[in-house]
């Protein structure tokens, strides 16, 4: 399994938090709490925003079942598509802060290629903070949701994969950089909320 150390970036949640799933354990650290995202001359990394959780919008028992399933690698390659990605980011959003959700978005994706023989060389960053980034924004701009299919249901924009070449350039979005880690948008910003 590959294991990426942000710990020096950004101070890590509750461990508590994610004793329930082996290889989202984080180790305990302290420090005060940081702000949506460094400017992107100080790190590449995302410190991503809060320990505000959307208490509004909340998962259905086949959306706990579904993360379960994915995160014990029930979850054919084939059953996840983008709209499974979005489905689950949308649960981690509703159940944890939201730096937690991203580090088990990232985690999880990170296990799972790693199950599947292919490693971290197909896993991207970029893409995946991006797309916690506009989940969540779509959460906060959207009325309560009981379920991932209730809010999927309200926001279809998010079912168009391409929606983060309105925010980046192919060769910005596509780059060695931008799979490593994290990179600003160079078109326009993914909005933001406090």
């Amino acid at each position: 399994m590959v294991t990426i150390d942000h710990s020096s970036s950004a101070p890590s949640p509750d461990p508590s938090l994610n004793a329930d799933v082996p290889h989202m354990r984080a180790a305990p650290t302290s420090g005060p709490p940081v702000s949506l995202f460094r400017q992107a001359s100080q790190t590449n990394i995302p410190i991503v925003l809060t320990n505000q959780r959307f208490m509004d919008h909340t998962t259905s028992a086949e959306d706990l079942l579904f993360q379960q399933s994915f995160e014990e690698f029930k979850v054919a390659p084939s059953d996840f598509d983008h709209a499974a990605h979005v489905r689950l980011a949308y649960i981690y959003l509703c159940r944890f802060p939201v730096e937690v959700a991203t580090q088990r978005m990232r985690g999880s994706l990170l296990a799972f290629l790693d199950h599947l023989g292919v490693g971290s060389a197909k896993y991207h960053e970029t893409v995946t903070t991006a797309w916690i980034m506009a989940v969540r924004h779509f959460m906060q701009s959207s009325p309560r949701s009981t379920s991932s299919t209730d809010f999927i249901g309200a926001n279809p924009r998010l079912l168009d994969s391409k929606i983060m070449l309105e925010h980046y350039s192919a060769e910005v979005l596509f780059s060695r950089a931008a799979r490593a880690s994290f990179v600003q948008p160079d078109k326009a910003a993914i909005p933001e909320h406090d």
